[in-house]
């Protein structure tokens, strides 16, 4: 027969661990990292790469630099913060009341109260050459009407195998000296 202090010991000892964050959340974060289009590379100031989309086991305890390349367009440098979120901070208050002094610094320490800030990171790239926006833009409103995926061969100019979708480029005329890749 189990003594009544046993009991309470071990609900206390479980109420004190269900409020410690690093226990119920962890001290790591997932960071979703999208751009558009797909395909950048990625690296983090903590050294770390991926091409997007991409997802990234990281310390919620630390901030990050993202930097994104893609041939073609510009670089982009996105700030990845910690910050304190609500699931974090429920998990301090739970070691606080409990009286756990010792899991409420082991929280603050291990940054398990935190989030990683954007989180997913989307990113939309801007092409260098405004002819290429433009194309992109174009080719957005094609696929948009259609409601199909597309495929286009920019060494032809072309959507590969799609008759329709090439009748909608040639609907639109492009004034001398402009061309969708901007050659003359």
């Amino acid at each position: 027969m189990l003594r009544p202090e046993l009991i309470a010991f071990v609900a206390l000892t479980g109420l004190a661990l269900s409020g410690c964050a690093t226990i119920t959340r962890g001290t790591t974060d997932n960071l979703l990292v999208q751009s558009e289009p797909d395909g950048a590379s990625v690296e983090l100031s903590s050294g770390q790469t991926c091409r997007t989309p991409c997802n990234l086991e990281l310390k919620r305890k630390n901030d990050y630099t993202l930097y994104m390349r893609k041939e073609g367009f510009q670089d982009a440098e996105i700030k990845v913060e910690s910050k304190v979120a609500g699931a974090g901070a429920a998990g301090m208050a739970g070691n606080v009341l409990i009286g756990g002094v010792i899991g409420a610094g082991v929280d603050a320490f291990s940054g398990a109260t935190n989030n990683l800030e954007p989180n997913p990171v989307h990113v939309h790239l801007v092409a260098r050459d405004p002819a290429q926006a433009d194309l992109l833009c174009q080719l957005s409103d094609i696929a948009t009407r259609l409601e199909w995926n597309l495929k286009f061969d920019p060494v032809k100019e072309k959507f590969v195998k799609d008759a329709e979708a090439n009748r909608r480029l040639a609907l639109r005329p492009m004034r001398k000296p402009w061309s969708l890749l901007g050659k003359v």
